[in-house]
């Protein structure tokens, strides 16, 4: 894997594969890893997405997604998001600043990154001290797109708002626009997984998410 190799850049936070049937190499494997070493200056820290095409025996790095993008100092690389999409022409990930998609550009490993609209930490002070301003970035946490590509769900919250999922739909040359909030979740706790009901259906009926305290199943219709 790249990076420094100094403790947990070789942790594979989490993988994905393409979600389309119609996928060219069914074998292939995309792996998130976070070289956030105390050991690395915090302006060299990275997020890698690297490619397997043998069970994760190899990997090859597909895109560098620079410290502009995540904050090492409150508690990156635990809970990042990572999804392909149809085809494996770009990723989404999630991070403490938001929701990006990562576009590979051919001949380098530096990619093109674009902002997902998210909500932003309000001015109405919080319960708790946060390590966080006023309009900064509500970290993303989980993400789920549509087999068609069409749909895509991110869950945001943490400690700095209450855990909301919010929809997003295709727009052209491959952006996302914000339908807006889905229905608030009865619980104050960190979400930390979500699966469409039938992965292959386009239409899914129910989205189950999983939090820190209850698995919940959400009517989509």
């Amino acid at each position: 894997l790249p990076g420094s190799h100094q403790f947990a850049s070789d942790f594979i936070e989490t993988i994905a594969v393409d979600p389309a049937r119609s996928a060219k190499d069914r074998n292939v494997i995309w792996g998130l890893t976070a070289d956030l070493s105390s050991t690395v200056p915090a302006r060299d820290r990275v997020l890698y997405i690297s490619r397997s095409s043998n069970g994760g025996a190899t990997w090859s790095q597909v895109a560098r997604i620079d410290s502009r993008y995540f904050d090492a100092k409150i508690g990156e690389g635990l809970r990042n998001g990572f999804i392909v999409s149809p085809g494996g022409t770009y990723f989404v990930i999630t991070t403490q600043r938001g929701a990006f998609q990562v576009f590979p550009q051919p001949g380098t490993s530096r990619p093109l990154v674009i902002p997902i609209a998210g909500p932003r930490v309000p001015h109405s002070p919080p319960r708790i001290s946060i390590p966080k301003k006023p309009g900064d970035p509500v970290r993303a946490n989980v993400v789920g797109m549509t087999v068609d590509g069409k749909h895509l769900i991110i869950g945001y919250g943490y400690f700095d708002l209450a855990p909301q999922l919010f929809s997003y739909r295709k727009g052209r040359h491959s952006s996302w626009i914000e339908d807006g909030p889905l229905p608030p979740l009865p619980t104050e706790m960190d979400i930390l997984s979500m699966q469409f009901d039938d992965p292959w259906n386009p239409h899914p009926a129910y989205l189950y998410v999983g939090t820190g305290d209850q698995a919940y199943r959400l009517d989509l219709h």
